[in-house]
């Protein structure tokens, strides 16, 4: 199954990829940049409108369903466990502990789809409507919008840090050591 999705995914990328081409942008009189800009003549059809859902929409709405329905599942499960006095201490702990799992495990995958769903959406947009912008404002927007998908990993920090006290432990055990 890994390698069928490593192929899979390098299929899925290269394909695009070859529709991409070197363009001379000039700044001014003396300066010029080249970007990498999408070439529509490539393929005899739009690759986007096929790759689009393909790579990035049918993944996210799958996720999305998922973190709902377990979002569902442990507010149901909460309200039942509330209503019934439990007086087994072991068993609220472990249900306390498996709540806190789903709950970091949601947090974790939001945290990945919304950042890159900025850039993402960016690139449809930009290959679909064609916008007419100039090249500063085109570029702060395709950098932004990556630099927030590039944030991604401090987000699983900042949420490993608030969700579990072990981790807070072993940063502090780590950074700090006592001093005997």
């Amino acid at each position: 199954m890994i390698i069928a999705a490593w192929l899979l995914g390098i299929l899925v990328t290269l394909f695009p990829a070859a529709t991409y081409d070197g363009i001379r942008v000039d700044l001014n009189d003396t300066h010029y940049t080249v970007i990498c800009r999408y070439v529509e003549l490539f393929y005899p059809f739009k690759i986007t409108l096929i790759l689009f859902p393909i790579q990035f929409l049918l993944p996210t709405v799958f996720i999305i369903y998922v973190n709902v329905s377990l979002i569902r599942t442990v507010w149901i499960k909460r309200k039942r466990q509330l209503s019934c006095n439990m007086n087994n201490a072991f068993k609220a702990h472990l249900r306390a502990t498996r709540i806190k799992g789903i709950s970091l495990l949601i947090a974790l995958t939001f945290a990945f789809i919304f950042p890159f769903s900025l850039s993402v959406v960016n690139a449809a947009y930009t290959q679909i409507a064609k916008p007419q912008r100039d090249f500063s404002t085109d570029y702060m927007i395709r950098y932004g919008s990556g630099s927030i998908a590039f944030l991604n990993p401090l987000l699983n920090v900042i949420i490993y840090f608030a969700q579990m006290k072990d981790f807070r432990e072993f940063l502090r055990k780590r950074f700090f050591p006592k001093k005997e």
